[in-house]
């Protein structure tokens, strides 16, 4: 078995239908090592770019995918084992996914995933004519980043502010805030104060799009919850009281998908960037896939959890080296 670079489709809440694509790869890269992360343990915290995943790589899987399944995705996300622009390949990875999906027909929009602090770099700002938005998770302002984002020393949030205020006004449009709302027994980002915080930086950035989301599966602490209801719409009234556009997602209403490729491989795989509920196994990969994914947990590669009244499965510890 290996790991592969393609992913998915998964159910977004904020856009439809996307297919992953992970130009990391394990183990996990990232700035951040966020207590809501799916993909668990930031096992390389680093800011430093490396040579990684291949674009020929990447269209070579992207393209045997499609040949499978088609054009059944609405966006694609760049997005995986840490942040994107951690990859020095990724802005070229974006264009020549951008040409593909041209030359096969597929009316998808990219999105990618990142911290944001790359786009310091000259290089790494090559990405933006070439995906439809960017999106950078703020979850926490300056009192509560320790505690849920835990960064790397010295990236501050005014260090990211200072690096979104410069990128360049036709860009701007592109680049969207991702609020994630959770609480735990001792504390929630959804406080007004956490909200007035995020507001401040979110003024002074120039940033004026926010998607608004709560956690809706396990992530690296799995004692994290959501948040309901009337909490969420206040802050949201609360953005857009300041002028802000702000979109909520809500659970995806999506039927039955059957992705072609329901094989041990497709849903680790899936598995290793996203826990899964049984109702999406099931949605996404049929009946087969609920009895792999058993049969998977009866031999120790994967995990079953209960998390806010639903049955997850989760890519166990030792689930990279079962992979090879």
């Amino acid at each position: 078995m290996r790991i592969r670079v393609v992913y998915g489709v998964h159910p977004s809440r904020c856009f439809g239908l996307s297919l992953g694509i992970d130009p990391i790869l394990p183990p996990k890269r990232c700035i951040y090592d966020c207590i809501y992360c799916p993909t668990g343990r930031t096992i390389s915290k680093d800011s430093t770019p490396q040579i990684l995943v291949t674009p020929d790589r990447v269209i070579d899987e992207l393209g045997k995918y499609i040949d499978v399944n088609g054009c059944i995705f609405s966006n694609i996300m760049i997005w995986g084992s840490g942040d994107p622009l951690l990859n020095y390949y990724t802005p070229l990875i974006a264009s020549r996914i951008r040409d593909f999906i041209g030359e096969r027909g597929c009316s998808v929009s990219i999105t990618v995933r990142t911290t944001g602090y790359m786009l310091s770099e000259e290089w790494a700002r090559q990405i933006l004519p070439y995906v439809d938005r960017v999106l950078i998770p703020l979850d926490a302002g300056v009192d509560l980043r320790r505690t849920l984002n835990d960064p790397l020393k010295g990236y501050t949030l005014m260090k990211l502010v200072k690096i979104l205020r410069e990128i360049p006004r036709q860009y701007k449009r592109m680049i969207w805030y991702e609020i994630n709302l959770l609480r735990t027994t001792t504390f929630t980002n959804a406080s007004l104060y956490n909200i007035d915080e995020l507001l401040s930086a979110i003024t002074t950035s120039g940033i004026t799009k926010i998607y608004v989301k709560t956690v809706d599966r396990p992530g690296k602490q799995t004692n994290i919850k959501p948040v309901r209801g009337k909490q969420i719409m206040r802050i949201i009234e609360k953005l857009e009281n300041e002028g802000l556009k702000v979109v909520f997602c809500r659970k995806p209403s999506i039927e039955n998908i059957l992705i072609a490729d329901n094989s041990d491989e497709a849903i680790i795989n899936h598995l290793l960037r996203k826990p899964l509920s049984s109702d999406e196994i099931k949605q996404l990969y049929g009946l087969e896939g609920l009895r792999t994914v058993e049969r998977l947990v009866a031999g120790n590669v994967l995990r079953k959890i209960t998390w806010s009244n639903r049955v997850f499965f989760i890519a166990g510890g030792g689930l990279i080296q079962y992979m090879g």
